[in-house]
């Protein structure tokens, strides 16, 4: 850790730590410097442990004056990581995508380039291949997301909005196009 003019400037030494019993390798020379102008630089910054894998880096934004924040995974464990941040529904599967945060440290837009997770399953069921792509904005609570299921039990693609500052209980409205689908899947909403 290295304070000063830059504000704070971590650089990580290889190291490991532990999540959910597994043992996590923090690489060589990673650094992340918040600057005194609220921009994050991140760059060299990866995390593996066997196959998966996450790498950390900042670009300048196209559209705002930071720089963005795009995290690359791959064959994530999904079910390491999401019960810290989501209990019901049960969502496990091996995940690979690209995400970009735009302005982190302000009204933050978190997008979805691609996103594919193998062996998906939905409180248990398996459903198989899962593909996304969309966006969220942090400050208005609004997000798209347009999901695609190719899997010959469950082939299903449709729209998913999110709107979570909507106090009508209507915060998610999700039409899907099935085709020859199990829909015994949606009998727990």
């Amino acid at each position: 850790v290295i304070t000063g003019n830059e504000r704070l400037k971590l650089r990580f030494n290889p190291s490991t730590f532990i999540l959910n019993n597994r043992k996590w390798a923090i690489s060589q020379d990673g650094e992340v410097i918040l600057k005194n102008n609220k921009q994050f630089v991140i760059d060299n910054l990866s995390l593996k442990q066997g196959e998966q894998e996450i790498n950390v880096f900042t670009m300048p934004s196209s559209e705002t004056n930071s720089n963005d924040i795009h995290i690359d995974t791959k064959k994530i464990n999904m079910g390491d990581i999401l019960p810290y941040v989501l209990k019901s529904p049960r969502i496990e599967g091996i995940a690979t995508g690209k995400f970009v945060i735009s302005d982190a440290m302000g009204k933050s837009n978190i997008s979805i380039n691609s996103l594919q997770v193998n062996e998906f399953r939905l409180d248990g069921d398996s459903i198989g291949v899962m593909n996304l792509k969309g966006h969220f904005i942090a400050a208005t609570g609004k997000g798209t997301f347009n999901v695609e299921s190719p899997n010959k039990r469950y082939n299903f693609d449709g729209l998913i909005e999110l709107d979570l500052h909507d106090s009508t209980g209507n915060q998610i409205n999700a039409p899907m196009n099935f085709n020859h689908t199990r829909i015994d899947i949606l009998n727990n909403y």
